[in-house]
Formats: C-alpha cells, sequence, structure tokens
C-alpha cells in the first residue's frame, strides 16, 4: 500500500522536448482538483533510462494531496513554468510529446497522451506501459520511454 491510497494514487506528468524531459508530480488540491506542481525536474537528453526512472522516482516521492487551490488568472501556473524554463504553456508545450504516469498499488502505469486543440493534451487510448513499482530505476525508465514514443 503506497501512502497516497488513501487520497487516491500519486501522479505525475513527462513533456518531452527533443532535447529535454520535464517531469512533475499532479498534486490533488484541497477540492479533488488535479495540479501540476513542485518538483519540476529537467532532464537533459540523451539520458540513460535510470537517470529517469529515478527522476520519475523524485517526483513520485514529492506528490502532495492537500495543496491549496490557486486563483485562476494571469499568473496562474508562472512559477511552475519559470522552474520548468519555458516563459509560456506554450513554449512549453510546442513540439513536445506528453504522458501521465500513476503508481496504484504495487504498478506503475505510464500512459501516452495526444496533443488536442488548444493548449491541453488528453488520452487517445493508446495501451499504457506497467511495470512493478519495486522495479529498478532503468526499467521504470524505459517504460516512460515508450510510452513516450507512443504519444502523439
Amino acid at each position: 500500500m503506497t501512502p497516497a491510497e488513501p487520497h487516491g494514487p500519486r501522479r505525475g506528468a513527462i513533456y518531452r522536448k527533443p532535447d529535454l524531459l520535464v517531469v512533475h508530480p499532479t498534486h490533488e488540491s484541497v477540492q479533488g482538483v488535479a495540479l501540476a506542481g513542485s518538483p519540476v525536474l529537467r532532464v537533459p537528453l540523451p539520458a540513460t533510462d535510470a537517470e529517469i526512472g529515478e527522476t520519475i522516482r523524485r517526483a513520485l516521492a514529492g506528490w502532495r494531496h492537500d495543496v491549496p487551490q490557486p486563483m485562476h488568472g494571469p499568473t496562474f501556473g508562472e512559477e511552475f513554468l519559470g522552474v520548468a524554463g519555458f516563459g509560456s504553456w506554450e513554449a512549453l508545450q510546442d513540439g513536445a510529446l506528453y504522458c501521465v504516469f500513476h503508481e496504484d498499488g504495487g504498478s506503475l502505469c505510464f500512459e501516452p497522451w495526444a496533443k488536442s486543440t488548444g493548449e491541453s493534451y488528453e488520452g487517445f487510448g493508446a495501451a499504457q506501459e506497467i511495470v512493478a513499482s519495486a522495479s529498478p530505476p532503468d526499467a521504470i525508465g524505459a517504460a516512460a520511454m515508450r510510452a513516450l514514443a507512443r504519444a502523439r
């Protein structure tokens, strides 16, 4: 049983730019809303599967279920984008592949998503990559990269 199970599975996401991965947890606000948050971890590419797997574990370790609900407005997400190294959501998402991941029980699941209209991504029914949560970092990183290879 993971520490997050009383509040749901720990979640995160990965943006893949041509020369960089941006990995982060997707926190749960006190109102139950999913929010991209810290730690925002940058992995220059190329990177080993083990480096990627360790980064994913660090993102999951930072997951929280009790973050305050932010107010939407012109500054929403600025801190996240600044740490990620991008000036806007458009700059982060331009040309980026995306997958979400979650740890549920003893499994870590990676789901490729597709760019939709506007500034968002959505699931499109692609097969998930699933590994045991206790897998070595290289197996976790390889699963994430296989999922990103199927993202659109």
